[in-house]
């Protein structure tokens, strides 16, 4: 168990966008052993179709799953301090999700091993830089549009802000 934690805000709640989101959670070289929910008809097909081990938890009884409670309300919390702390309006709560929980994965110590999440999923520390949620910083745009855009002296680099990490299929940065 790494305590990695994930974030995959969806429009919908079909089971081909769970199936999406389980897919990218577990990358290429690895499996989902066991998936816990709460009797979500979806997550159910999900796991069916992915032959994933499952169980859920009593109807009505969050307080049956205190793991997986607590850990979405750690993400709730988290994601709400991100937006405050950053002053971006709640139509960023997405992205802000998203950021939480790689920074998340790449800085908090599990208890019980004194590593993080991405330490014990990549035998490694993260090699990045972690920045704040909505921090000002300067990027190099690769859009055609901004490349076309840019007048003969003007710097390279434009000023945005972070809004969080691209991390590929697996929780794989580069």
């Amino acid at each position: 168990y790494t305590g990695w934690i994930g974030a995959y805000p969806s429009p919908d709640r079909t089971t081909s966008s769970v199936i999406g989101h389980l897919q990218h959670f577990q990358g290429r070289n690895q499996n989902i052993e066991f998936l816990y929910f709460d009797n979500a008809r979806e997550y159910e097909d999900a796991a069916k179709q992915m032959n994933i081990l499952r169980d859920s938890r009593d109807e009505n009884r969050p307080q049956s799953d205190g793991v997986a409670e607590r850990a979405m309300r750690t993400q709730l919390e988290g994601t709400r301090s991100l937006l405050f702390a950053s002053g971006l309006p709640h139509s960023y709560w997405a992205e802000a999700a998203e950021c939480f929980a790689a920074n998340r994965n790449f800085s908090v110590p599990q208890r019980d091993t004194r590593k993080t999440a991405h330490q014990l999923r990549f035998g490694g520390k993260f090699k990045g830089q972690r920045f704040p949620f909505g921090c000002l910083v300067r990027y190099l745009p690769t859009a055609k549009r901004e490349v076309d855009d840019r007048m003969k002296f003007d710097p390279k680099t434009r000023l945005g802000l972070f809004l969080g990490y691209k991390l590929h299929s697996g929780g794989v940065w580069s």
